[in-house]
């Protein structure tokens, strides 16, 4: 009876100690999880913020190309008008 009393006592002892542990292991489980939300969080803003520096950079290489064959197409124009004027001249 007694070995029945104290293993009793000593599993009494680690279901209460168990109880007393449960409050501070799930503070701990939902600050890993806000952790790791607070991580992923910050990683997707990093990502959308390269995104929208390659996007702009993109876009500013397009309107560049844009405008260097506007201005191609202007000096052919150019040329033109002028050949042309000056056919007309020796004409």
């Amino acid at each position: 009876m007694k070995y029945l009393d104290m293993i009793s006592r000593k599993l009494d002892h680690h279901e209460r100690t168990a109880e007393e542990q449960r409050p501070l292991w799930m503070e701990r489980e939902e600050k890993r999880q806000w952790e790791q939300t607070r991580r992923k969080l910050n990683l997707l803003r990093k990502f959308e913020e390269e995104w929208k520096t390659k996007e702009m950079l993109l876009l500013k290489e397009t309107v560049e190309d844009v405008n260097r064959e506007a201005g191609i197409e202007e000096q052919l124009h150019r040329s033109k008008e002028s050949q042309a004027g000056r056919v007309n001249f020796h004409l």
